[in-house]
């Protein structure tokens, strides 16, 4: 992250931020996943900007290839034969309240994988496609990635 406090366009810092990153892509499966470095962007972005944390309203929902960046060392070792890149950041992204983090449990149940095989910071949604749709009808803007 590289903040330009001279930027023309900044973040409003009375703003509340609702913003869902919907995450549905794991394409570099031994590197962090592109949708969680940019949630963590975000905030990072909006703290510079001097953002309160009470305003941010941060949430992402992992599904389709990304729901493998949800699971356990244990799993994530199986299907691509290296250690989880997302724990750390998973477990910072949640730190504090910072983000919320679901996983599509439509997903976990397709793929084979049980609520044991999860990461501790990450929740099961009912389904991506209704926690994205009730969460962009409360107001949050949706970036996919």
């Amino acid at each position: 992250m590289h903040y330009f406090k001279n930027a023309a366009a900044q973040p409003d810092t009375s703003m509340d931020y609702k913003i869902l990153f919907f995450i549905v892509n794991n394409d570099h499966p031994k590197k962090v996943n592109f949708g969680l470095k940019h949630m963590a962007r975000m905030i990072n972005l909006l703290t510079a900007a001097g953002v309160k944390q009470d305003h941010m309203h941060i949430v992402g929902v992992m599904t389709g290839k990304a729901t493998a960046c949800t699971t356990a060392d244990s799993l994530y070792q199986k299907v691509y034969s290296v250690d989880n890149p997302n724990d750390t950041l998973l477990t910072e992204l949640a730190h504090d309240g910072h983000a919320k983090l679901y996983v599509c449990s439509q997903a976990l149940a397709g793929m084979g994988y049980d609520e044991s095989y999860l990461n501790p910071n990450v929740k099961r949604a009912l389904s991506a496609i209704t926690t994205v749709a009730s969460y962009q009808l409360k107001g949050y803007a949706v970036l996919n990635f």
